[in-house]
């Protein structure tokens, strides 16, 4: 009787601390069909737009963003202001802006990520994934594309 009711209790609060536990913080193979696919091989500079326009500091985005960089992509890249983006003109040395992209979902940091080509003019977007993990996930991505591996 006891293990029976354990079974009845056990199973359903099993069932709601994994159900948040999914795959909503992997990049999968269709997301990874999401991304610039001219990305492969790329060895230029990564232009990354600052979620903040003040040259003095960084805010929590950005430093998430430039830590993870850091950690995860061994290739050029630079955080730069909207403005700054004029400065790079030249499509082959600083052929792609990645954009973050936020909204508190006010159950959390929900955050999207977009890609933009400047050769080609396409913009790549992931689907909104939960939290900065998401980071990790992406720029992983991004440097296992750039190397081929």
């Amino acid at each position: 009787m006891q293990r029976t009711i354990f079974k009845m209790l056990a199973l359903p609060l099993i069932f709601l601390a994994t159900a948040g536990c999914g795959s909503s913080n992997k990049l999968t193979g269709n997301e990874q069909a999401n991304l610039d696919q001219n990305f492969i091989g790329y060895t230029g500079v990564v232009l990354v737009k600052r979620n903040y326009g003040n040259k003095n500091g960084y805010n929590s985005i950005d430093k998430t963003v430039n830590q993870t960089f850091k950690k995860y992509y061994k290739g050029e890249y630079m955080l730069v202001t909207g403005q700054e983006l004029g400065d790079y003109l030249d499509p082959v040395k600083y052929r792609f802006v990645i954009t973050p992209g936020y909204y508190n979902g006010g159950s959390g940091v929900q955050t999207n990520i977009d890609m933009f080509d400047r050769k080609t003019g396409k913009i790549t977007r992931t689907k909104f994934l939960w939290g900065y993990a998401a980071w990790d996930l992406y720029i992983a991505l991004l440097e296992k594309m750039r190397t081929g591996s």
